[in-house]
Parts: structure tokens; sequence; C-alpha cells
């Protein structure tokens, strides 16, 4: 039995800190890297949301580059690149290539390569014929000889759930935060932060069947819950999540180690 006085410990509060974050970094940073996105456009996007996230939570120009470690010109500079968007409008020049064929073929449908290198009369054929085979590697796209068009599994998402989707996984995302919140940073404080994983093997049919049963039973007892609550106005504000999923098993997702050793 292993002495607990010799248990490795962090040297400091601080290295918890970025432990945490670098492991809740992780999910979005391996889809950046299924997706192949460039580092320089994944670094933009911290930035930027580093910034905007400051800046929805009441911080001014100057109080966020305090807290950040920045000059106040650099905390502008980021804010100027949001602009009106939460994504920043500047790109590396391989992320701008693609978005602007998706763009181009979501108003356009079927279009022709032709056209799609018009789109940047500063790239080269090379490099437009570089952007198509990502999109076509990642499915959003097909190219038959001369014609281009959208997948149609793309088309649907992008023109009408996709924000949808987004506020969805918004919620879930934050809600996880707050778990994480509460288990690492507030400990001393009373309040409920709970949360177990379970990996298993199961049948297609039946992980469906058990994900329906317990979200029947899991929203009849937060109905009557809330209700409760309400009634005697005791209630404090709480989120619960509920997910279920089948291990991906596609090389893409998975990646070229572990389908090797396979």
């Amino acid at each position: 039995m292993t002495d607990p006085s010799e248990e490795t410990a962090f040297e400091s509060p601080m290295d918890l800190r970025l432990r945490v974050i670098g492991v809740m970094l992780e999910p979005a940073l391996t889809l950046a890297c299924i997706m192949r996105l460039p580092l320089a456009d994944v670094t933009q996007l911290v930035r930027t949301t580093y910034v905007r996230i400051g800046k929805s939570r009441g911080l001014s120009v100057r109080a966020l580059a305090k807290r950040y470690g920045v000059a106040p010109n650099t905390i502008q500079s980021i804010s100027n690149v949001l602009r009106d968007h939460e994504l920043p409008d500047r790109f590396g020049a391989a992320v701008t290539r693609r978005r602007s064929i998706v763009a181009h073929l979501t108003s356009h449908p079927r279009s022709t390569r032709a056209a799609v290198h018009g789109l940047h009369p500063e790239s080269t054929a090379s490099e437009m014929d570089e952007a198509l085979e990502h999109l076509v590697d990642e499915g959003m796209i097909h190219v038959d000889e001369d014609k281009v068009r959208l997948a149609k599994t793309h088309l649907c998402i992008a023109r009408d759930d996709a924000e949808h989707r987004l506020d969805s996984l918004r919620q879930m995302a934050e809600t996880f935060c707050k778990v994480v919140y509460r288990r690492f940073f507030h400990p001393p404080v009373d309040g409920e932060a709970y949360g177990r994983v379970f990996t298993f093997a199961c049948i297609p049919e039946e992980l469906v069947g058990l994900r329906e049963e317990t979200y029947l039973r899991m929203s009849q007892a937060i109905r009557a819950a809330d209700a409760r609550a309400t009634s005697g106005d005791e209630g404090a504000s709480a989120s619960a999540m509920l997910v279920y999923v089948q291990e991906p098993e596609d090389p893409l997702y998975r990646g070229r180690r572990r389908a090797s050793a396979e």
C-alpha cells in the first residue's frame, strides 16, 4: 500500500488550475485536431473567446488587460477582431479558403471547380484544390470531375438548426463548467456537484431504450422538484445533464495510432 505522504502533490494551487483547464480544453482541441484546423486559427479562437467571455462578465478593457497580463491596446485589438460576431472575422488563409467555399456552395448548391477557384484570385489552383480535398475528406462537399456541391447533411445543418444545436451545446458545456468549478475550486461552500461516467457494452437498440427510460424518469422527477421549490419560494437554481453516446468507431475520430493498434 502506498504511503499517503508519498503521493504526488501539486506544487501550488496554480498547478491544479492549469491542469484542470488543460483537461477541459482537451475535448475541444481533440476535435480541432480531427478537423485539421491550423494552430494559428485555434490560437485566434482562444484569444478572442477569452476576451469575449471577460467582457460578457462585465470587465472593462483595462480590467481585462490587468487580469490577463497584457496591454490594454492588445485587448482592444482583439475586441475589434470580434466586432459584432462571436467568431473572429480574420482567419488564416487555409481556413478562409474553406469557409468561403462552403459559404459559396450554401447559396450555389451546384457549382463548378472553376467558380470555386475564382473565389480567391490571390490563391493558386493547387491551394484551392487542397481546400476542396480537405472539405471532401471531412464529408462537407462532393466533387465529381468539374462539379462541386455541398453535402446534403451539412446543407441541412447549415440552413436549419445549427444555431439551436450550438445553443444546446453551450448550455451543456456551461453545466459541466459549473460542476468542475464546484468540485475543484469552491469545495468549502455547500452545494451539490455530482458527476459520474459509466462505460459499458450495450446493444444499440437497448441503448436507445435506456436513454428514453432514464430521460422519462429524470424529467418527471425534475418537474416535480421544480414545482415544489416554486410553490414554496425556497428553490435555488440548479442544472442537470443527461448524456448517452455510442463510441465513435470511424478512423477519423479514432486516429491512426488507435486504429493501427487494433
